[in-house]
């Protein structure tokens, strides 16, 4: 499956990436080690991880090719994709979006940078 991103979006994620670093697309559902705590709503609370290479990804078993490289999602969250993803920014708001030919997937996509010390979003 493909996520396209935007040059938009493409530019916002990388002032806050390294090389060294791996994209993940996570549902922030409280499974995973970058989940402490699902979210209970309606909502859909998709949030752009960038994590060492060296992290555990093993909830993390499918990858969307993209203009950025393999971004990692876990497998069972592919029912909120039809195969049309686009990652694009909203201007006015400075916030990731993740939509497809359903509509809006998430209005609101943080970027979240975990290292082995410290999170900042």
């Amino acid at each position: 499956m493909v996520l396209k991103i935007t040059a938009a979006a493409q530019e916002k994620i990388q002032k806050q990436m390294t090389t060294d670093q791996a994209l993940l697309l996570d549902l922030n559902d409280g499974v995973g080690p970058f989940s402490k705590v699902g979210f209970c709503s309606l909502d859909t609370d998709f949030r752009l991880l960038i994590v060492p290479n060296d992290a555990d990804l093993k909830s993390y078993t499918e990858t969307f090719d993209s203009e950025m490289g393999p971004i990692h999602y876990k497998a069972y969250t592919a029912d909120y994709f039809d195969g049309h993803e686009v990652l694009d920014l909203d201007e006015k708001r400075q916030v990731l979006t993740l939509v497809n030919n359903s509509g809006v997937v998430d209005n609101r996509v943080p970027i979240i940078v975990f290292d082995h010390e410290k999170i900042t979003e």
